[in-house]
């Protein structure tokens, strides 16, 4: 545990042992982002609140909204990651085997986390559709 602690002490932010999932390292990541987001602006004034809300140890534990399977979560990375270009929800439900309802919740899940976006695709009026794609930082060959 020396190592661990020497990491924790020198600004670590997490520390994972191999072997390791890539549902793990995406969640890991998640929270990085997750507490970069919440990092107050450089030089500025942070009152106690903000460095709370900074530090919270709820934020360094991800649980999965009701209803999402980090397996599922996994395949539907796997599926963005390996399309040509954005997908519709219902395509990426029939390439993940899933209802489009669970894709539904897993792509708007992995877009509150920064690892898919969405664009609106106009098409019929009163119809709104979205296309979905990996975030940049996710790209095609993993997260960089």
């Amino acid at each position: 545990m020396g190592i661990v602690e020497k990491a924790q002490r020198y600004g670590a932010f997490d520390y994972t042992v191999k072997p390791f999932t890539c549902s793990t390292i995406s969640a890991k990541l998640a929270d990085y982002a997750d507490f970069r987001r919440r990092q107050p602006p450089a030089r500025s004034y942070a009152s106690q609140s903000v460095i709370d809300r900074y530090f919270s140890p709820k934020h360094r534990t991800r649980e999965l909204p009701a209803g999402l399977q980090a397996a599922t979560l996994e395949t539907v990375v796997t599926v963005l990651r390996a399309a040509p270009g954005p997908l519709r929800a219902a395509e990426t439900a029939r390439l993940a085997g899933v209802d489009r309802g669970t894709a539904n919740r897993c792509l708007t899940y992995l877009r509150d986390q920064g690892i898919a976006e969405r664009v609106p695709e106009h098409g019929r009026p009163g119809h709104p559709a979205y296309l979905y794609t990996l975030a940049p930082v996710w790209g095609p060959d993993g997260p960089s």
